[in-house]
């Protein structure tokens, strides 16, 4: 890193670490697997964070861990199909709620890429065919906005499913992940 330079200005691919970490993916569907738990874990804390707003901070942070995960999910899906990770966008233009269901909307297409091919382009709905690159970068972007609209810093959560994720990993180690 420069003299002056913040983690944030200088992006780390975290997928390249991880992936040398990671032992096999036997299938893409495993992936897939990952990205729909924490989508569900991110809903599920949103919503009990509504429901019980006396636990809402607690909530809130395990919420940071499910959206830091599918960030890390969205970069490994990057990494093994050779695309660039690019700059997630976090404009706000939808509301919290409108970007928690557009985000399970990208999470099952992304799923239908990694299912079909994520070089194969779906089309979804009429006038909206895509990419596995294009999807992945709009479940991204849903993604930073969602942070926005929580004023979290997204380069923080993502770095954060980095640590959570290689927690894992070497949890996995431990226990004889072969």
């Amino acid at each position: 890193m420069k003299t002056g330079e913040s983690m944030t200005q200088q992006q780390v691919n975290y997928a390249r670490i991880l992936k040398k970490k990671e032992k096999d993916n036997p299938s893409p569907m495993c992936r897939a697997s990952y990205l729909v738990s924490n989508a569900g874990d991110t809903v599920k804390c949103y919503g009990r964070a509504l429901r019980f707003p006396q636990d809402r901070k607690l909530y809130m942070e395990e919420m940071k861990l499910a959206l830091g995960d599918m960030i890390m999910q969205c970069r490994l899906i990057e990494e093994e199909n050779g695309y660039e990770h690019k700059k997630i966008d976090d404009a706000k233009w939808d509301s919290l709620d409108g970007c928690i269901t557009l985000m399970l909307y990208y999470v099952a297409h992304v799923t239908d890429h990694l299912h079909r091919g994520t070089n194969e382009t779906i089309c979804f709905d009429e006038g909206d065919e895509r990419t596995g690159r294009e999807t992945i970068t709009k479940l991204l972007n849903v993604l930073g906005e969602l942070c926005n609209f929580l004023d979290w810093n997204v380069e923080e959560i993502e770095h954060l499913g980095f640590l959570h994720t290689i927690e894992r990993f070497e949890e996995f180690e431990r226990r004889g992940w072969e």
